[in-house]
């Protein structure tokens, strides 16, 4: 909470600044002056995205969506094992993931028939 408050201050003072430049830049004709200001709004545009940033750290990650397809190959065996056998240590490195897509002919170099 408290890093919020900071960010909403910073905003807070970011607009201050930026209203402030533009006013002195129009009222004197300065370029700088008016280019300061485009600096503040850039300013307070970073204090608004570390917002979004901490909200969007709330929300719980995201799961990637794995399968594991097996086919059978040509002499009839079921490739579900090999596909097993691919996907443990995945699973193992990455308890995470739901599903492991394993093309097992892309594995064992033969064409898709």
């Amino acid at each position: 909470m408290e890093s919020r408050l900071s960010i909403y201050s910073a905003i807070a003072a970011n607009i201050a600044i930026t209203v402030t430049k533009f006013i002195a830049g129009a009222l004197s004709g300065s370029s700088a002056m008016i280019a300061e200001g485009v600096h503040s709004v850039v300013d307070t545009g970073d204090g608004l995205l570390l917002l979004a940033g901490l909200h969007l750290s709330r929300k719980s990650p995201v799961r990637p969506i794995l399968s594991v397809r097996g086919r059978t190959s040509t002499s009839g065996r079921s490739s579900s094992a090999s596909a097993e056998r691919l996907e443990e240590p995945i699973r193992r490195e990455h308890p995470f993931v739901q599903h492991v897509y394993i093309d097992l002919h892309a594995v064992r170099g033969t064409a898709v028939r």
